[in-house]
């Protein structure tokens, strides 16, 4: 790219220019991905598109056009039935190409009071830093909405108190189900990314239960690239 040029009163513009400086530094529109990718077959880094099909805008960051907030959403619900030993999620997964992040997991869990579910990430690439906070029931709770709707809860009723800590990204945190009602659990990642990878999500049962353990396909990702105060 050519970076920034200010014009003066009876300079030239050369053809060279206008690519460079005209039309890279122009907000370009396009119908879909697919017309953005015929028409711009060598695309460089820093280069800005909208596209009307998602009425976003994406930044090429030299490997990826990259949108600066996503959604990822599960397509189905997944069980895991008596097992403790983690798996990657189906669908709760994202691509992340060097620059800094913020994700948002919201995940919709059901399981027995006693099978319960732990959450856990691995990412591919390589990270120079990154920050964890986890809030949700914690485990062995038996009502994870703290008494019915409209109603206190009663000293006969053993409630699990509401989780919010800190964990590497690596750790597997419990949280807690209640058998009925669908769990709540927020997962917010902070995340310095200096080589590309896939981040992803990994759970399981915090118990063995022959009672399966669901996420539903309400749960999903917001990825959000930001930027570091200069």
């Amino acid at each position: 790219m050519g970076g920034y040029k200010q014009w003066a009163d009876g300079d030239a513009l050369l053809p060279s220019e206008i690519d460079e400086y005209l039309m890279g530094q122009t907000r370009m529109r396009f119908a879909s991905a697919a017309a953005r990718d015929a028409a711009i077959t060598s695309p460089v880094e820093g280069m800005t598109v909208f596209l009307a099909t998602t009425g976003m805008e994406y930044t090429y960051d030299g490997t990826y056009w990259a949108a600066r907030l996503r959604r990822i959403k599960k397509t189905a619900a997944q069980p895991v039935t008596s097992s403790i030993a983690v798996v990657d999620d189906l669908h709760l997964k994202a691509t992340l190409t060097p620059g800094t992040y913020f994700v948002d997991a919201w995940l919709h869990a059901t399981g027995s009071t006693t099978g319960d579910i732990k959450v856990t990430w691995t990412f591919s690439g390589t990270l120079t830093d990154s920050a964890r906070i986890g809030t949700g029931p914690t485990r062995t709770t038996t009502q994870v909405e703290g008494g019915s709707v409209g109603s206190p809860v009663t000293a006969a009723v053993t409630v699990g108190v509401n989780r919010s800590s800190a964990h590497f990204l690596t750790s597997e945190v419990p949280y807690g189900t209640d058998g009925s009602s669908t769990s709540g659990i927020h997962e917010h990642l902070s995340l310095d990314v200096s080589g590309t990878g896939v981040l992803k999500l990994r759970w399981a049962q915090e118990s063995s239960s022959g009672t399966a353990t669901n996420l539903s396909a309400a749960s999903h990702l917001r990825v959000e690239r930001v930027a570091e105060d200069a």
